[in-house]
């Protein structure tokens, strides 16, 4: 018995007041007839006239079912197959943006030990991983001559900054020393400060004639 008889017969009851256990029984069925209605592939004509069985392949299909399905399934597996066709013709490798140390450069300045190395089969790849390898190494050679420096200028730094702290206290150091000195330049036997005197006063003379 199909749905649509199910959904008929359930209705005519219901009009007729019939029994209602052949009723609970058409309402039993119809959840089974969704439940294969869900088993039924993807693209698959389901022909409600004739009826679902299951063919040899673990699918249900009816009379005719597998001349709608075999179209159905082939265009499907077109539209993948054009798919992967045109992720490979849009496929773009990585490397030729790569910007590469100089091949004269690797050749003359490269380590012997990267030079000898074996790291591909193929010639040009072989080549091109160990001019990377060899722009790794230069980079961490770089890396230890940056820390290497930056030492040296956190050594210059507290080496400014001792002699900035020094020169900032001189004025209150040469006062001081002034200060000191004072009692010694106003001793009577002292006259290097009275003559220093007498020569700035001797500067606003006249020129002699």
């Amino acid at each position: 018995m199909e749905m649509e008889d199910v959904a008929s017969k359930m209705l005519f009851i219901k009009e007729e007041g019939s029994s209602k256990s052949e009723l609970r029984e058409l309402i039993t069925q119809m959840p089974l007839h969704f439940i294969t209605l869900r088993k039924v592939p993807l693209g698959q004509s389901v022909d409600f006239g004739g009826g679902l069985h299951q063919g040899g392949d673990g699918g249900f299909e009816g009379p005719g079912g597998y001349h709608h399905a075999a179209p159905s399934h082939l265009l499907y597996e077109k539209s993948h197959y054009l798919k992967a066709i045109k992720a490979c013709k849009d496929f773009r490798s990585k490397y030729p943006d790569i910007e590469l140390v100089p091949e004269e450069e690797f050749l003359s300045s490269a380590p012997e030990e990267i030079k000898g190395m074996a790291m591909a089969g193929h010639v040009a790849h072989d080549l091109m991983l160990k001019r990377l390898n060899f722009e790794l190494f230069q980079r961490k050679e770089l890396c230890k001559l940056h820390e290497k420096l930056e030492q040296h200028k956190a050594s210059l730094l507290d080496a400014i900054s001792g002699r900035k702290k020094f020169l900032s206290s001189l004025p209150s150091h040469l006062k001081s020393l002034k200060k000191a000195s004072l009692p010694v330049q106003q001793h009577p036997g002292f006259s290097h400060t009275k003559k220093l005197k007498q020569l700035h006063a001797a500067e606003f003379l006249p020129p002699p004639l």
